[in-house]
């Protein structure tokens, strides 16, 4: 009996203490903003293991990460599985296409920009992009 009262409150202890998918997405996010790229793509995927919604942003955010540490490809795999999840996603075409700059295909990065222009025609900073590229 002393046994099952010790492991039912040692699940309880380690329950009270887990993070859930949005406390890992927040804290991806906050790594990110400052600069922990590394930190921000483990807690990044330890959202979508635990199912984050909507999972499309976090996929998007990920693949930031990625680019940010020079993982172009990742960052355009992550941002392709964005897309797919959501087709609406300018964020991930544009962060897509940030990506393919980084790797000189201008002109799949300007594709990527022009549709995140179609779907966002308000966001100043797409066109700022494709116009980069």
């Amino acid at each position: 009996m002393k046994k099952i009262i010790t492991l039912l409150a040692l699940v309880f202890y380690l329950n009270a203490y887990a993070q859930t998918a949005s406390e890992y997405f927040k804290s991806g996010y906050n790594k990110s903003a400052n600069g922990d790229y590394k930190g921000s793509i483990q807690d990044f995927t330890k959202a979508i293991e635990l199912g984050y919604t909507p999972l499309d942003e976090v996929y998007c955010n990920r693949g930031v990460s990625k680019k940010l540490l020079g993982d172009y490809y990742g960052a355009i795999k992550d941002c392709s599985k964005a897309i797919e999840l959501n087709p609406k996603d300018d964020m991930a075409y544009n962060s897509r296409g940030n990506a393919k700059d980084a790797l000189k295909d201008y002109k799949g990065a300007i594709l990527d920009h022009t549709k995140s222009i179609e779907i966002n025609p308000k966001e100043a900073g797409y066109y700022y992009n494709r116009g980069g590229s």
